[in-house]
């Protein structure tokens, strides 16, 4: 079985006021440090839908129980999908709600001022919108909007995960023939926008309580990245 997680993306906002946000509303989450202007929100319900209060999440916003509703089929993405929307709205920011399946399957809700602007699935029709997500986060270059594209519409196959490659990393994503999985469609996906894959690729809300973002922070870290090594990174983690 592969790997399962959620998380937020939230560009142009400060960790600080992301805590005092997510405890203002009531929610239980851990806040990276700002990397590159963007933070990454680690919500307790995102990481465990199954067992999140929705009669709560419904009342977070006036569009909270239409995104409920609009992703009944999936808990991961009509919890992801809500707490974009609602952090979106409050702090004021792009922010992207990714989900990863097992490994096998890529989701993302990209939200602003509360509403929805873009959604993917990976496998299915909802394609994504290479464009619209450049725009949300400042990236006006026909070239990343191409980058973006590539990564969203490549095959799997096998790739060269070595760290001691000299090619730089994100070369590496987009000139293979494929992802041998969806946290690399991941990586690849955050490489081009800028966040940093150290806190938001494989890591949850779970994966910190059970001790378990250690190893995928260091597997998806690359010396080009510059990130601190993991004992000094995780005292920078901040709990709403």
């Amino acid at each position: 079985m592969g790997s399962s997680y959620a998380n937020t993306v939230l560009y142009k906002v400060e960790q600080t006021e992301t805590v005092q946000a997510l405890f203002e509303m009531g929610r239980v989450a851990y806040v990276s440090p700002s990397c590159n202007n963007f933070v990454v929100v680690y919500d307790q319900d995102m990481a465990s839908p199954y067992e999140a209060n929705l009669e709560r999440l419904e009342q977070l916003s006036p569009q909270s129980r239409s995104l409920l509703h609009q992703h009944h089929g999936s808990p991961y993405q009509s919890v992801s999908a809500v707490l974009a929307g609602v952090l979106s709205e409050k702090l004021s920011c792009p922010a992207l709600s990714v989900v990863v399946h097992d490994s096998s399957q890529l989701w993302y809700c990209l939200c602003q001022n509360g509403e929805v602007l873009d959604e993917y699935e990976e496998g299915t029709t909802t394609l994504g919108k290479p464009r619209v997500m450049c725009e949300a986060f400042e990236l006006y270059t026909p070239e990343l909007i191409q980058q973006i594209e590539t990564v969203l519409r490549k095959s799997y196959c096998d790739i060269n995960n070595s760290h001691q490659s000299t090619t730089p990393r994100l070369n590496t994503l987009l000139e293979c023939d494929g992802y041998e999985d969806a946290m690399i469609r991941h990586e690849a996906l955050a490489r081009v926008l800028g966040v940093s894959p150290c806190w938001t690729v494989g890591s949850d809300y779970r994966a910190i309580v059970m001790g378990d973002m250690e190893a995928f922070y260091e597997d998806v870290c690359f010396e080009e990245d510059g990130q601190l090594v993991w004992e000094e990174a995780q005292l920078q983690l901040r709990h709403s």
